[in-house]
């Protein structure tokens, strides 16, 4: 089946679906990164680096312990902890199965059912989840054919890349390769896509242009 078939074919839907997969996982995999990093400045350096951390994605975690801490931000915090994250890139596979073949989807399924099952989240635990979420990224870019299909899910994961960054880190010049590879993707989707521009050095202006560029490569209206 080539390219063409695939794109012809690809409901609103099933881009709304590859989008979201793409930013939920990317979120996943920032958050867990980012929280192992607090374990331990939890536990040598500042007790409060994790509520600090979260603060900056507008979210309020309290903690007894650096153990505390993965477990809430794990499987406890809503909406922005690894559990919700993980939920909604699976119900959104789900919707992809005639799309994302069982082994990439066995990997979003392995990091929930971890989620929901243990007990305890310790760093081990997590760095495990985190290479199963690697081993989804290998499998959906090798197997998923070339095109519209594989763009949307890295338009998600590029878009939430770049919001991330600028929240937790507020440097432009970290986003600088995202940005060229978003609006690269943006043409892909999109023969009049209009590239982003470094014009506003305020984050929050910047952060609403970008996340809001799906609206012109997915037609919601149309």
């Amino acid at each position: 089946m080539g390219n063409g078939v695939i794109m012809r074919y690809l409901s609103i839907r099933n881009a709304d679906s590859l989008y979201w997969v793409g930013r939920y996982l990317q979120r996943f995999e920032i958050v867990a990164k980012e929280s192992l990093k607090s374990f331990d400045f939890i536990i040598d350096i500042n007790f409060d680096d994790g509520k600090e951390l979260f603060a900056k994605m507008e979210y309020n975690v309290s903690y007894s312990s650096a153990k505390d801490f993965l477990h809430k931000i794990s499987k406890d915090l809503d909406n922005g902890g690894l559990l919700y994250n993980i939920k909604h890139a699976r119900e959104n596979a789900i919707v992809l199965r005639d799309i994302i073949d069982d082994d990439a989807f066995s990997s979003i399924n392995i990091i929930y059912n971890e989620l929901i099952l243990s007990d305890t989240i310790d760093p081990q635990k997590l760095e495990y989840l985190i290479k199963e979420l690697d081993r989804f990224w290998g499998l959906v870019f090798f197997k998923i054919v070339r095109g519209k299909t594989q763009a949307f899910i890295e338009f998600g994961q590029v878009t939430e890349a770049i919001d991330l960054k600028l929240r937790l880190f507020g440097d432009f010049s970290m986003i600088l390769f995202d940005l060229e590879k978003l609006n690269t993707l943006g043409k892909i989707l999109d023969k009049d896509y209009i590239p982003v521009e470094l014009r506003s050095s305020d984050i929050d202006t910047f952060l609403d242009i970008i996340n809001s560029k799906i609206s012109s490569v997915i037609k919601y209206d149309s």
